[in-house]
């Protein structure tokens, strides 16, 4: 099995039980239909387009907390996006 679809279904099991767990504290209802908040990504853009992708993806890193591949991936569709 790859590496993608072992997250893949790892992501659907949290998802799962994420579900679960609303339900039982009675808070589906209240957030249904609202959009998971990210935080905005547009400093990290400006930055790899005036100091370069290194230092766009080190701001990214610190943000979200993630790795240096996903934070590369991340990084560069970011900026094919805008």
């Amino acid at each position: 099995m790859s590496e993608d679809y072992i997250l893949s279904m790892r992501v659907q099991e949290l998802e799962r039980q994420v579900a679960f767990l609303m339900a039982e504290l009675g808070l589906k209802d209240k957030y249904a239909g609202q959009a998971p908040t990210q935080p905005a990504d547009d400093d990290v853009v400006a930055l790899a387009r005036s100091k370069g992708l290194i230092e766009a993806i080190k701001l990214y890193r610190q943000k979200h907390g993630v790795g240096l591949a996903e934070a590369k991936a991340a990084v560069e569709a970011l900026l094919t996006a805008r």
